[in-house]
């Protein structure tokens, strides 16, 4: 390779690089702002509005980092109504990301069912872990086997 064609790919690099980091941010700064309208309440927003949102949101976050992720689980968390399709994503994800979560937020015995028959171990330990079960989660718990799950119910 000559230097001339060695010094335009180290530049396109170079430009590469730097043009990431605005782009990041950016993504960043839309995923907040995504958090933020679907954890407004009903009262400033309406359902439809949400709903857009939410899926919004799900989309961005398929292709977020890790940490993205985890910000908007703790951002949600404590939601009364997390839109369905934003709690399913959240929820059978890393455990990291599903943890608050399974550990704080209300969630309908579907989806914990889910979750249970979908996610790992250690999912299924923190659904274990909660402090109310109804008796159909608590069944499908122990069809698992799995010892720290049935010690922790």
């Amino acid at each position: 390779m000559s230097d001339a064609a060695h010094d335009l790919q180290l530049d396109g690099a170079v430009e590469s690089a730097a043009e990431a980091v605005p782009v990041h941010k950016a993504r960043v700064a839309l995923i907040k702002r995504l958090a933020d309208v679907v954890s407004l309440p009903s009262s400033r927003v309406n359902a439809f509005e949400r709903a857009i949102t939410s899926d919004l949101l799900v989309e961005i976050l398929r292709e977020a980092s890790l940490p993205e992720r985890e910000r908007v689980s703790r951002r949600v968390v404590g939601l009364t109504d997390i839109p369905y399709e934003l709690l399913r994503v959240l929820l059978h994800d890393e455990i990291t990301v599903a943890a608050p979560l399974l550990e704080e937020a209300a969630i309908p015995d579907p989806e914990l069912i889910s979750c249970i028959l979908a996610a790992t171990p250690d999912h299924r330990l923190l659904i274990a872990r909660r402090r109310e079960l109804s008796e159909v989660v608590v069944e499908q718990l122990s069809v698992t086997g799995e010892a720290e799950v049935l010690q922790a119910l």
